[in-house]
């Protein structure tokens, strides 16, 4: 690891414009990843500085869905068109789309999995699913308060007038 790959906390915080203190909170809040050295002390990697120096022009989106093999399941097409356009009126920055089929009782699904670490890593702000019940069937609300330990918001269109058939 290369020293200049790599910023003490006081380094990092002046770069900011913050105090040391404000960073200790945004890496409790998951807005900045930071590193132990051997000898215990807080490095940020220049990316992640970087990354908070850049103006954010949009929140960085994932999409979930998932079918069980049920007929009355609302199909993939269905779940992805409805969120494309969701995120598209709201200006997120849709950079990848989950596709899983499986029973939303499973604890053995590994795209939803693959979602989890990607949050953990910091890659998106926001997972957006057409209804609350692609996450989970039961335990919904543990897993929204996992995405927001690692700063991500779990979305989902409201149904709106224009949703709605018309008489």
């Amino acid at each position: 690891m290369k020293s200049s790959q790599w910023l003490t906390i006081g380094q990092a915080a002046q770069r900011l414009g913050v105090s040391p203190q404000t960073l200790r909170r945004w890496e409790r809040q998951g807005k900045i990843h930071a590193v132990r050295s051997p000898t215990n002390r807080r490095l940020y990697a220049m990316p992640e500085v970087q990354r908070l120096l850049s103006p954010v022009s949009s929140a960085r989106c994932v999409i979930y869905a998932r079918v069980t093999p049920a007929p009355t399941e609302p199909d993939l097409a269905e779940q992805l068109i409805r969120c494309i356009d969701y995120a598209g009126q709201h200006g997120y920055d849709v950079i990848r789309v989950f596709q899983e089929q499986g029973n939303g009782d499973d604890d053995n699904r590994p795209v939803l999995h693959e979602v989890l670490c990607g949050a953990q890593a910091h890659e998106f702000q926001i997972v957006l699913v057409s209804s609350p019940d692609r996450l989970a069937l039961h335990g919904y609300g543990y897993l929204e308060r996992l995405f927001e330990a690692y700063g991500v918001r779990v979305v989902w269109p409201t149904p709106s007038d224009a949703d709605r058939p018309r008489l």
